[in-house]
C-alpha cells in the first residue's frame, strides 16, 4: 500500500497528468492520477473530473466527487452526473454526491432527495444532510407529512432539514405537542441550531403566547434567546417579573436590541420588574448602565439591591465598586451576600480591611471575596477559621487562591483533623488543591500518605496532582509506587506528576509500565512524562526496544525519541513509519511530527493512504509541520469521503489557521454536517477568524 501511495507522490513530482491521462489501462495509476488532480484544487482540471465521474469503479467516483466538491463545480455535466450518483449502490458514492449538489445550492436536486427519504434505505442520512444544507422550502410539504407519519421509522430525523426548510408550516409541526402533552425539546434545539430566521421567531412566539406549561414556556424562552432575533424582546420583557431566570438569560443574549427597554423599566413600580430589569442590563453589559443600577443600591427592596449587586458583578465595571464598598460598610454585618460577591468578581483590593474587619466564620461570601481579591492581609485571619469553622472548605479555596506559603501549617493541621474524623472526603480535596499553590517539601509526606492509602479514588487522583505541583524531588518515590495503583486514573497522574517533576529515577519504572502493561490507558501520559525528563541514558535503551515484538513498547519507544528529539532519531523513526504494526506506524507518524524535520513530509503524505487508524495520525503530524505540501495536502482531505478524516484534517489546519482556508471553512460551515465533522469545521472556521482578527 505505501508503495502504491508513493506513486501518487512520483505523479506530484512530474506535474499534473491530463485528462487523457485518466484512461491509462492500469486502474490503481489511472486512480491515483484522479487522486492528484483532486489535491490540486485547480479549476483546469475540472473537466478531467467529470470524466471520471462516469468511471464504472467506486473509488474513482469518489475521488472525482471530492475534487469537485473542493471546487464547488455547478457545471451542468457535473450536475448531471451527480444526480445519477444520488442511485449509486455504493452509499459513499451517493452521499458525496448528495452533499455535492447541497452545497452548490443545486434545488432542483431536492425531489431526489425526498424520494431516497420515503425509501427509508440506508441513503437516508445521506438525503437528510443534504436537504439540511439545502434548506429548500419546496420540501416542506413532503417532510411534514413524513414527520407525521406514525409508521414512518426515522421521524426524528427529518428534525434538522424541516428546521432548515424555514416554513412556518414545518416549524409549527416541529413544535407540535407530543402524546405527553410536552414540548419536544430536541426540536426546538433543532430550530435554533438551524439559525434566525423569521418564521422560526414567529413560531416560537406563538407558542410563548398560547403555553401554559411552566416547563415548556422555559424551553421557548431560551430557545429566543438563542436565536437573538430582535423581534423577542418585546415577547420576553412582557414576562419581566415572572421570577423566571431564564427570562433574564434570554434577554442578556439578545443583547443590545433589549438594552433601552430593560433600562426604562429601572423606574417601574413593581420591585420584581425592577429586578429582573437590572439583571437583564447586567447580562446585556452594556456599561452605560451602571450609574443607573448604582443608584438601585440604595433603594429599600432587597430583592432591588441584590439585583442590581448582582448585575453589577456580571458587568464588572470598576466604576462601581467604590459604590459596591460604600453599600458594604453602610449595612455590615447585614450586608447582602450580593454586594460581596460583586466585590469579590470585581478584585477590589480596598474594599479587603471592611471584609477582614468583620470576618464570621458563617460569613462564606466574605471569605470567598478576599480568596478573589488576592489580599494577603486576609491569610491569618483565614487560618484562625480553619480551627473553628463547621465547614471550611470556602476557607481552604480561598487561601489556596491567595497562595500563601504562610498558610502551608494550618491547611496541613486542617487536613490531618479530617482524615482523624474521616468524615469530610470533599474537605480534604479542598486542602489537597490548596496546597497546590501554596505547599512545600513539608507537605509532601502528609499528601504521599493520601495518595498511597485514602480509600477514595478521587484524592488519590488529587493527591498525584497536588505532589505534581508541589515538584519536589522527595515525591518520587510515593509517586512511582502510585504507577502500580489499581485505579488507571492515580497512575496516570503519577506519570504525569512525574514528568513535571523531571526526575531521571523514575525513568525506569515509567519503562517498565510500558513494557509490562502495553496499551494501557494511561500510555500517552507515560510517553508525555519520559519525553519531559528527557534523561539522554535511556536513548540506547529505546533504540534497542525498537526491535522488540511488542508493538505498544515499539510505538511508545518511538514516541519519546520523538519527544525527545535524539541525536539520529529520523532514520529510526522513517523505518518504524514501514512497521508491520498499524499502532507503530501510527506512533512513528506523531514521532516525526514532534521532530520537525521537513524531510518527513513525503513519508507523512504516503500514510494518509495506509490503514484508517495509521492515516488519521498522518494527518494530526502533518497539521503540526510547517510545509506548503502538507497544507495543500490537508486542505483537500477536508472534502474527503472519510468524515472522520476530514474532522482530523479541520482540526490539524486549525493549529495554523490562514486566510486562505476562509472560502473552504464557510462552505463546510454551510454543510450542516453531522457526527464530528461539524463541530471541527466550527472550530476551524474560528481559528481561521480568530486569526484574521488578530492581524487587523
Amino acid at each position: 500500500m505505501i508503495r502504491f501511495s508513493l506513486l501518487l507522490l512520483a505523479c506530484l513530482s512530474v506535474g499534473v497528468p491530463s485528462a487523457a491521462a485518466t484512461e491509462a489501462p492500469d486502474f490503481r495509476l489511472r486512480l491515483a492520477q484522479v487522486r492528484v488532480l483532486a489535491d490540486q484544487n485547480d479549476p483546469k482540471h475540472a473537466e478531467a473530473l467529470r470524466a471520471a465521474l462516469a468511471e464504472p469503479v467506486w473509488a474513482m467516483r469518489l475521488a472525482a466527487l471530492r475534487g469537485l466538491r473542493q471546487l464547488g463545480d455547478d457545471h451542468e455535466r457535473t450536475i448531471a452526473l451527480a444526480i445519477d450518483l444520488l442511485h449509486c449502490k455504493h452509499p459513499d458514492c451517493a452521499s458525496q454526491a448528495a452533499l455535492l449538489l447541497a452545497e452548490i445550492g443545486h434545488r432542483p436536486a431536492t425531489p431526489h432527495l425526498v424520494a431516497m427519504l420515503q425509501a427509508g434505505d440506508t441513503r437516508i442520512r445521506t438525503a437528510i444532510d443534504a436537504l439540511t444544507t439545502l434548506g429548500d422550502p419546496s420540501a416542506a410539504d413532503a417532510l411534514i407529512e413524513l414527520y407525521n407519519d406514525p409508521e414512518y421509522r426515522h421521524g426524528r430525523l427529518l428534525q434538522r432539514p424541516l428546521a432548515a426548510t424555514g416554513d412556518r408550516r414545518a416549524i409549527r409541526a416541529l413544535l407540535t405537542r407530543d402524546e405527553r402533552n410536552r414540548l419536544p425539546v430536541h426540536s426546538v434545539e433543532m430550530l435554533v441550531e438551524s439559525g434566525t430566521n423569521e418564521a422560526t421567531v414567529e413560531a416560537l412566539i406563538e407558542v410563548l403566547a398560547e403555553t401554559e406549561d411552566q416547563d415548556a414556556r422555559a424551553i421557548v424562552v431560551r430557545a429566543l434567546g438563542g436565536l437573538g432575533s430582535p423581534r423577542a424582546v418585546e415577547p420576553l420583557l412582557a414576562l419581566l417579573g415572572s421570577d423566571d431566570p431564564n427570562v433574564h438569560i434570554a434577554l442578556g443574549r439578545i443583547g443590545g436590541p433589549a438594552y433601552d427597554a430593560a433600562l426604562a423599566r429601572l423606574g417601574h413600580e413593581d420591585a420584581r420588574m425592577v429586578a429582573d430589569a437590572a439583571r437583564v442590563l447586567g447580562l446585556i453589559g452594556d456599561r452605560r448602565a451602571t450609574g443607573a443600577l448604582v443608584d438601585l443600591l440604595w433603594r429599600d427592596e432587597v430583592q432591588v439591591v441584590d439585583a442590581a449587586a448582582r448585575a453589577l458583578a456580571d458587568m464588572r465595571d470598576p466604576d462601581a465598586a467604590p459604590a459596591l464598598l460604600e453599600k458594604y460598610q453602610a449595612t455590615a454585618p447585614q450586608a447582602l451576600a450580593s454586594v460581596v460577591y460583586a466585590l469579590g468578581a470585581m478584585q477590589y483590593r480596598p474594599a479587603a480591611p471592611s471584609l477582614i474587619e468583620h470576618l464570621t466564620p458563617g460569613s462564606y461570601s466574605s471569605i470567598i471575596a478576599l480568596g478573589q481579591i488576592g489580599d494577603t492581609r486576609a491569610v491569618e485571619p483565614l487560618m484562625k477559621l480553619l480551627e473553628n469553622q463547621p465547614r471550611i472548605d470556602y476557607t481552604l479555596t480561598a487561601l489556596g487562591q491567595l497562595g500563601s506559603k504562610e498558610a502551608e501549617p494550618a491547611i496541613l493541621k486542617a487536613m490531618e483533623r479530617l482524615r482523624d474524623r474521616g468524615d469530610a472526603p470533599l474537605h480534604i480535596l479542598n486542602a489537597l488543591q490548596a496546597l497546590r499553590t501554596c505547599g512545600t517539601e513539608a507537605s509532601v509526606e502528609p499528601v504521599a500518605r493520601i495518595l498511597a492509602d485514602d480509600r477514595s479514588h478521587t484524592a488519590r487522583v488529587t493527591a498525584a496532582m497536588t505532589l505534581g505541583r508541589i515538584g519536589h524531588r522527595s515525591a518520587v518515590p510515593a509517586l512511582i509506587q502510585a504507577l502500580e495503583d489499581r485505579g488507571s486514573g492515580v497512575s496516570t497522574a503519577a506519570a504525569e506528576a512525574l514528568g513535571q517533576i523531571g526526575d531521571p529515577r523514575a525513568v525506569p519504572a515509567l519503562i517498565k509500565l510500558v513494557r509490562e502493561r502495553n496499551n494501557m490507558p494511561q500510555f500517552a501520559a507515560v510517553i508525555e512524562a519520559l519525553g519531559r525528563i528527557d534523561d539522554r541514558s535511556i536513548v540506547p535503551t529505546l533504540i534497542s526496544n525498537l526491535d522488540s515484538d511488542d508493538s505498544w513498547l515499539v510505538e511508545g519507544s518511538a514516541r519519546v525519541l520523538g519527544r525527545m528529539k535524539a541525536e539520529g532519531a529520523f532514520e529510526l523513526l522513517i523505518d518504524a513509519a514501514g512497521h508491520r504494526q498499524w499502532n507503530v506506524r501510527g506512533g512513528a507518524a506523531l514521532a516525526l511530527a514532534d521532530l520537525g524535520d521537513a524531510r518527513a513530509v513525503p513519508q507523512l503524505l504516503a500514510m494518509l493512504e495506509d490503514d484508517d487508524r495509521t492515516a488519521h495520525s498522518a494527518v494530526r503530524a502533518l497539521g503540526r509541520m510547517d510545509d506548503p505540501a502538507a497544507r495543500s495536502r490537508l486542505r483537500g482531505l477536508l472534502w474527503h469521503e472519510d468524515g472522520t478524516l476530514m474532522a482530523f484534517a479541520a482540526d490539524a489546519l486549525a493549529q495554523r489557521p490562514t486566510p486562505d482556508l476562509l472560502d473552504d471553512a464557510r462552505r463546510l460551515a454551510r454543510l450542516r454536517l453531522s457526527g464530528r465533522q461539524r463541530p471541527a469545521a466550527a472550530r476551524l472556521l474560528e481559528a481561521i477568524e480568530q486569526a484574521m482578527n488578530a492581524n487587523e
